[in-house]
């Protein structure tokens, strides 16, 4: 969307608020979401605010917002509305902290989804991951809770487990991450997370290399799209 359809958007907003057009929750949602997606968070959360009957997408596209515009803590606040959230909800939070590196509040997060006894997912993991991922030691006890329960089977916990030692200059475990992942696990994140760990930190030639098994990986993957 351009500047002309956030004008266009906003004259539809003003229209429906002064016209007898019954309450719309699909249409508040969307005007909540056309301000958080132009930069008006103020606009964003006084259309979900005027959302009589705010459902999982309402919820999720403010919380959103929050997390896009920096006011983690007020995404809390909204996340305490909602009479019985599920896990949804708490990636959609957890994954705003991430965004703001707030490690603590992810992790505060992460133990209030075990307390109730929702079913963690690899969103879940790999977001409160993400959020503490300047803290190698709290991730390697992250990773390890991942291979005890079974989650290193999401690529997104291992990739967000990969870049965080590839950040932190951990390049064996980092390594050994990125193998145990195998063909069928490894995505297109894996292998430019791999890459960058190794250009970053003075492995130039393996990062090249890298680049073209890549490459070669990727090519061999469409031919395969192809075979009748």
């Amino acid at each position: 969307m351009n500047q002309r359809d956030f004008l266009t958007g906003k004259s539809l907003h003003a229209f429906y608020i002064k016209s007898f057009i019954p309450h719309s929750t699909y249409l508040s949602n969307h005007f909540t979401l056309l301000y958080s997606k132009f930069g008006t968070f103020p606009n964003a959360l006084t259309a979900f605010h005027l959302t009589n009957y705010p459902n999982v997408f309402s919820y999720n596209t403010i919380i959103h917002a929050c997390a896009q515009h920096s006011f983690p803590h007020l995404a809390y606040q909204l996340f305490n509305q909602i009479p019985q959230p599920d896990i949804v909800f708490y990636n959609t939070l957890i994954g705003a902290y991430a965004r703001r590196g707030e490690c603590g509040l992810a992790l505060r997060v992460f133990k209030e989804v075990r307390e109730v006894g929702l079913e963690l997912d690899g969103s879940t993991l790999s977001g409160v991951i993400s959020a503490c991922v300047e803290d190698v030691g709290l991730v390697r006890q992250l990773h390890c809770f991942a291979l005890l329960c079974g989650y290193d089977c999401y690529a997104s916990v291992c990739n967000a487990v990969l870049a965080c030692y590839g950040r932190q200059g951990q390049l064996d475990e980092a390594w050994r991450v990125f193998r145990e992942m195998g063909d069928g696990c490894r995505d297109m994140v894996s292998w430019n997370a791999m890459i960058v760990a190794c250009g970053q930190h003075r492995e130039g030639l393996e990062a090249l290399r890298l680049f073209g098994e890549m490459e070669r990986m990727v090519s061999w993957e469409d031919d395969q799209e192809w075979i009748p």
